[in-house]
């Protein structure tokens, strides 16, 4: 008897521990935003002309965010409400016809990223059943592998998981938890995930909602996605001291690696510079044999009719 109390003691005393270990999350992964230092206007236009799928052209100032799908800058928008900066979706993805395949989303963070919390201060500004899932990314793989957790249609708050596609217009989602809620539009609430492990805890205004377990995707970044209006407060990404030192170990690591696979590949050396004026190149250039000869470039200008 005394061995049982013993055990279940231990058992009790270990459960507190790791509950207590997630609530003295000490170290910032993520600064913590408020989205004071971006400028009001739309959000991730390009700083110049160009066409982004055949050039890289660099965003305005996006404060670390990268823009993984985007219905065009028009719909983001950070906006001063109140005195105080905030990001901002305002379009509708159920009206474009990949409105079930890609979703207006941004992400931020480091795909080593493996046990932390993310909290997100949001304001839903649709809740019909045309509104479409609006919330926060965590262990982001890419723009078709990661974590959901946030608001769906009508009144559902949802935790589900991506995992590509099946097929052609076959979705890859899979439900982890959903549920309704009682929080109005237009009501600002704070959404809190901790992802320690494979324990998922998602919790709404300090309620907590969901806790799973699921091991499908380990680590990864953290992200915002928004398919109908809503305003982004802040966001912060927490984890403990010991956690983050793994991550710094594994950081160093993994740059001493990339290191070594450089220093192996012989550098690029520049070889000729070609000189296109008068010619032009529009959008298109390429590299053929046009009259069995030699390895021939050809410049296609495009001309306006």
């Amino acid at each position: 008897m005394k061995a049982c109390i013993a055990i279940l003691c231990l058992g009790i005393l270990q459960s507190c521990v790791i509950a207590a270990d997630n609530w003295t999350e000490n170290a910032l992964l993520y600064h913590h935003t408020d989205f004071s230092r971006l400028e009001p206007g739309n959000f991730g236009e390009l700083a110049g002309p160009g066409f982004p799928e055949y050039h890289h052209v660099p965003r305005k100032f996006t404060d670390e965010w990268n823009i993984v799908n985007n219905r065009g800058p028009e719909k983001w928008k950070a906006l001063e409400i109140d005195g105080h900066r905030t990001l901002n979706y305002l379009g509708y993805n159920s009206s474009v016809w990949t409105k079930d395949f890609t979703y207006p989303m941004i992400c931020t963070g480091d795909s080593l990223w493996s046990n932390y919390s993310v909290e997100v201060q949001i304001t839903p500004l649709s809740r019909t059943d045309v509104a479409d899932w609006r919330g926060v990314l965590f262990r982001y793989q890419d723009g078709r592998y990661y974590y959901f957790f946030g608001f769906g249609k009508g009144r559902e708050i949802i935790l589900q998981y991506r995992d590509g596609e099946k097929g052609f217009r076959e979705e890859g989602w899979h439900v982890l938890g959903s549920r309704e809620h009682s929080i109005p539009a237009e009501q600002t609430c704070h959404l809190r995930v901790e992802a320690y492990g494979s324990r998922i805890t998602c919790r709404v205004n300090r309620e907590t909602v969901f806790t799973v377990s699921d091991k499908r995707y380990p680590s990864g970044k953290v992200g915002l996605l928004a398919c109908s209006p809503v305003r982004f407060h802040e966001v912060s990404v927490r984890t403990t001291g010991a956690e983050e030192t793994a991550y710094l170990e594994q950081k160093g690591q993994q740059e001493i690696d990339l290191a070594k696979l450089r220093a192996q590949n012989p550098r690029p050396v520049l070889w000729k510079r070609l000189y296109t004026s008068g010619f032009g190149a529009a959008r298109a250039l390429r590299l053929g044999d046009l009259d069995g000869g030699r390895l021939d470039l050809l410049l296609v200008q495009s001309i306006p009719y």
